[in-house]
């Protein structure tokens, strides 16, 4: 092969092969800058609402997607009893006793919190329990889906007390009313 044609395709190698290696650089970065963005993003994508908490305050609590299963916590509250709200077509007294466990979420920000606040201040979060089943009367305890209702409604109150929307899931081992 001529020299010159030899030069000529070294020359073009050398500036294929820069070019090649710039681009990839470029891309690289661009690749972690990229993954920054998209965390940035989900940081300022975090959902929240604002509730009501018990003292009439208005507070934002962050919304958690329903954990899977591997990334709840069952955590056992106890045991509940109280009586019910009489009601105008039920006068006699009734009595609701229910075995309460919580599902807290592992990913939330504010899961060792929680955790701490179910150790170390139990009373509160059965206070909380008793406050919320007490106003319900055995008629509405009755009706198909009043479980489901009474969960959320406990766990809604329970998130609202602690501002948090770590208590993803409330959970009855026993429910009994008479």
């Amino acid at each position: 092969m001529d020299k010159k044609v030899m030069i000529a395709i070294s020359v073009v190698l050398v500036i294929v092969l820069g070019v090649s290696m710039f681009t990839l650089s470029k891309v690289s970065s661009m690749g972690n800058d990229f993954k920054e963005a998209i965390s940035e993003l989900k940081e300022e994508e975090k959902a929240t609402e604002k509730v009501i908490n018990e003292n009439g305050e208005e507070v934002e609590v962050e919304v958690v997607e329903k954990p899977s299963f591997n990334e709840l916590d069952i955590k056992p509250v106890g045991t509940i009893t109280t009586t019910l709200t009489l009601s105008e077509i039920d006068v006699s007294s009734h009595i609701i006793k229910a075995e309460i466990n919580l599902g807290l979420n592992k990913t939330a920000s504010d899961y060792d919190t929680m955790v701490t606040i179910l150790t170390e201040k139990p009373q509160i979060i059965t206070d909380t329990l008793l406050d919320v089943a007490s106003k319900k009367t055995y008629d509405e305890l009755q009706i198909v889906g009043a479980k489901d209702l009474l969960k959320e409604e406990i766990r809604n109150a329970l998130n609202e007390k602690f501002e948090t929307s770590s208590i993803a899931e409330v959970y009855f081992t026993q429910f009994v009313t008479q």
